[in-house]
């Protein structure tokens, strides 16, 4: 299993990559219960990353919302404990699961608080990267800090006309041209938007792309992919 461990201001945190790849099926380790693949070799892998981790993780159930969970309780077998598409919680870890969307790890007055949120398309329109911040803040977080993981990037994310417009008229920042010279989004420079009109400058990225890095899912890749995680925990562990 390939991690990395930086620091996220005073946080501890990751992103998971595909280290077997498998003919036909979906390629080890996979974190998302939702994609066809057996459940107990889902959960034995989530098992794995919460041991490599050192705490319990808290998953969610995503379903491109605007739902912010904040302390949920984690499931020590590794199972979704929430329906949000982004979790707070202030002792042990949290984790969002991707293949193409913007996985963001957020650690709030070194690592007291920490949140992990799922931003597509939809979550970017939503603004669930500002609810998050909000959250935060309400809780009585002052310095925030962010980490952007990897995505397709806008060079690679072709969308129709019609979904192009409706995007960019909401947010014209997410206007990307593709390397073919069609529509396209950027949905990295949208979350950056986001974060930085919500007062979050503090802001850290992996700029692989997804769909053009082979040991990273991605469902423009193949439909049939699993998916890889970002995991944050906190700073009391």
């Amino acid at each position: 299993m390939h991690t990395s461990s930086p620091d996220l201001d005073g946080a501890r945190i990751g992103f998971t990559r595909i280290q077997t790849p498998v003919a036909d099926g979906i390629d080890r380790p996979n974190y998302g219960l939702a994609v066809g693949d057996d459940p107990q070799a889902v959960l034995a892998d989530r098992r794995a990353l919460a041991h490599l981790v050192g705490s319990p993780i808290v998953w969610m159930e995503q379903t491109h919302s605007d739902c912010v969970a904040v302390n949920p309780p984690a499931d020590p077998r590794g199972k979704n404990a929430v329906q949000a598409d982004a979790v707070i919680v202030a002792s042990g870890a949290a984790a969002v699961q991707v293949a193409d969307c913007v996985p963001i790890l957020m650690s709030a007055d070194r690592g007291r608080w920490v949140a992990a949120v799922h931003a597509g398309r939809r979550g970017v329109e939503k603004n669930i990267v500002s609810n998050t911040v909000r959250a935060l803040r309400d809780l009585g977080a002052e310095s925030i800090s962010a980490w952007v993981g990897p995505c397709i990037c806008g060079k690679c994310y072709e969308v129709d006309e019609k979904t192009f417009r409706a995007c960019t008229q909401v947010l014209p920042v997410l206007q990307a041209e593709s390397r073919w010279g069609t529509r396209a989004l950027d949905l990295r420079a949208g979350v950056d938007a986001q974060l930085n009109e919500a007062g979050v400058h503090h802001i850290h990225h992996r700029e692989e792309c997804t769909l053009e890095t082979p040991d990273l899912h991605s469902y423009r890749r193949y439909t049939g992919c699993g998916r890889q995680v970002g995991w944050i925990q906190t700073s009391d562990l």
